[in-house]
């Protein structure tokens, strides 16, 4: 069960998890296109700092460091924002083909 004390924690604690996710995706799409050994040490240890920085923010959250486990989890959050706004610009624009 997630035990978080305030909203903004959890926020960011659900966008990081979509980073992840992201992540996940970005590695078999990017390996199904690509030569598979090209760029798996790369998608590997994005998907390794971007899970770490998530459970360590989860971890200073469980423990009552909320500002510092929301500063750590705003460095995962905000390019997985970024990256959001500018899929949908995509799309919206018509340029996803």
């Amino acid at each position: 069960m997630l035990q978080c004390r305030n909203d903004a924690h959890r926020i960011l604690l659900a966008i990081c998890a979509l980073g992840c996710f992201r992540q996940v995706i970005l590695l078999f799409t990017d390996s199904m296109d690509q030569a598979y050994g090209s760029t798996l040490p790369l998608h590997l240890s994005t998907l390794a700092i971007t899970a770490g920085v998530t459970w360590l923010g989860y971890q200073l959250g469980r423990h009552g460091k909320t500002v510092a486990a929301n500063i750590l989890l705003a460095l995962v959050a905000a390019p997985t924002i970024f990256y959001g706004v500018f899929i949908l610009a995509l799309m919206e624009a018509g340029g996803w083909r």
